[in-house]
């Protein structure tokens, strides 16, 4: 079976952002230069492929900051197994700050601690991704997936 066809565009590009994307349809500018990119993705900044964003919370842990990484993990494992929707939540917009400060527009993040009763931490994420600044976010972690749709 053949695949649909996908509608053209033009990119229409300044220096170092873009400007406007305009459709086939529209009466388009002479071009300086012109790319075949029908196979290609443009990616609006940096893409961050493997963050956990909860441990801005803990990054600062006299007791854990030094340490070794299975001491670091025994340093660590106590405070985590407290986390709850409120702290995941701030640590998430605390981590996409931090993102967003170095032009980081997409992140996913690999969640997987879940205390009891706190089975909602990776749609905490997503609340807090859609108020930081609404980049492309994929949160998981044991098995819970769910994606942030794009602007």
């Amino acid at each position: 079976m053949p695949r649909p066809k996908q509608p053209s565009s033009t990119l229409i590009k300044g220096i170092h952002k873009i400007r406007q994307v305009l459709h086939v349809d529209n009466k388009l500018p002479r071009a300086g230069r012109v790319i075949d990119g029908r196979h290609f993705a443009i990616i609006p900044g940096p893409v961050n492929t493997h963050h956990h964003l909860y441990l801005t919370l803990t990054r600062a842990f006299a007791p854990a900051a030094d340490a070794e990484f299975f001491d670091w993990l025994r340093a660590l494992y106590p405070i985590w197994a407290r986390l709850d929707e409120e702290s995941v939540y701030s640590g998430a917009l605390s981590g996409m700050a931090e993102l967003l400060l170095w032009g980081c527009t997409t992140t996913t993040d690999h969640h997987y601690v879940f205390p009891r009763g706190h089975s909602q931490l990776i749609d905490v994420q997503i609340q807090a991704a859609r108020r930081a600044y609404g980049p492309r976010c994929l949160a998981h972690g044991n098995g819970r997936r769910r994606a942030l749709p794009g602007p």
